[in-house]
């Protein structure tokens, strides 16, 4: 079950990197499903989430109920991409990567013009029933 973070209020993620919607620490997540954003092409091209991760460990994240093309990016600290998802029209995206402790940026972005609503989720990698072990909650 998706545990749903960020407080569940609808809300549009940071435009810029510096105001990137904070996600908090996902080192103990099992699987989560953002408040909806939206993308528009226009106006507001990119939406930004910032997340920490206290140990290494796997992560994917996906964009998913897409209402128009947008691309995923997975990005370091520095701004390097470490992972992109671009593929055309409403197809479902994802990025998995194994992280290092640190904090990281997943950047959504428009690909064409038009209100885009989506959901973002990090859930836990393929690998089987429970997933990764790297995504099984401290306790």
């Amino acid at each position: 079950m998706a545990e749903d973070h960020a407080g569940g209020a609808a809300r549009d993620a940071g435009a810029t990197r510096d105001g990137a919607i904070d996600l908090g620490d996902l080192s103990g997540l099992e699987a989560a499903q953002f408040p909806r954003g939206t993308v528009d092409g226009i106006d507001d091209v990119v939406d930004w989430y910032r997340f920490e991760l206290a140990e290494a460990r796997d992560v994917e994240f996906g964009l998913r109920r897409q209402e128009a093309d947008a691309d995923l990016h997975l990005e370091d600290a520095s701004g390097t991409v470490l992972q992109s998802s671009a593929l055309p029209g409403t197809v479902n995206e994802s990025v998995l990567a194994r992280l290092e402790a640190g904090t990281y940026y997943v950047r959504v972005e428009a690909r064409e013009a038009g209100t885009n609503g989506y959901v973002l989720r990090a859930s836990p990698p393929p690998g089987g029933a429970g997933g990764h072990p790297a995504w099984r909650k401290n306790k």
